[in-house]
């Protein structure tokens, strides 16, 4: 079967998944899934191949130090938000 032969539905139904996939969230069987759907779909898995470079990319780039005026307000503004959901 070739990527002209199948359903797009196989391809839209399967990346539902696709970030469980990617995060190896998901049992064998519903990996096998994706796995022989891309040996049939070089579509798909060129754009999952593109995903994983870019996870690479972002995971390699260093995480910049918030500002403490910004973790301050954030602080600030995550205990009003509890306190107004948690009222005593």
């Amino acid at each position: 079967m070739t990527h002209h032969d199948h359903d797009r539905r196989e391809c839209r139904s399967l990346f539902e998944q696709l970030s469980e996939y990617m995060d190896g969230e998901l049992r064998e069987s519903a990996c096998s899934r994706f796995d022989e759907h891309f040996r049939d779909c070089p579509r798909c898995e060129q754009f999952v191949e593109q995903m994983r470079k870019a996870v690479r990319l972002v995971e390699g780039m260093p995480c910049p130090k918030l500002p403490d005026e910004v973790r301050r307000a954030l602080l600030a503004s995550a205990e009003a938000l509890d306190d107004s959901a948690n009222p005593s």
